[in-house]
């Protein structure tokens, strides 16, 4: 816990140093196009992978997690093995 405060603490940092001197930020984006015009860009993400829809990863339509919600506003169990996480509100 002690790395993770630390580590915010320098990224608040960071981000206020970059906030309040703009000439970073240009400098940073001067090296990046530098590394792109030398190295070029390739995509992370081959074009033919597919985009998982919601329903592909829960299982379900994203209406269902409106209705579950509602039901479990009136006492009702929610049902389909719906991730509890989804089912707060």
């Amino acid at each position: 816990m002690k790395a993770g405060l630390t580590v915010s603490k320098y990224m608040a940092a960071s981000a206020i140093e970059l906030l309040t001197n703009p000439k970073l930020i240009q400098e940073a984006w001067e090296e990046h196009n530098k590394y792109v015009a030398e190295f070029g860009y390739k995509e992370t993400v081959p074009p033919e992978v597919k985009v998982p829809s919601f329903e592909d990863l829960y299982g379900i339509k994203p209406e269902a997690v409106r209705e579950q919600r509602d039901n479990s506003k009136r006492g009702r169990p929610l049902d389909r093995g719906l991730p509890l996480w989804l089912a707060k509100t």
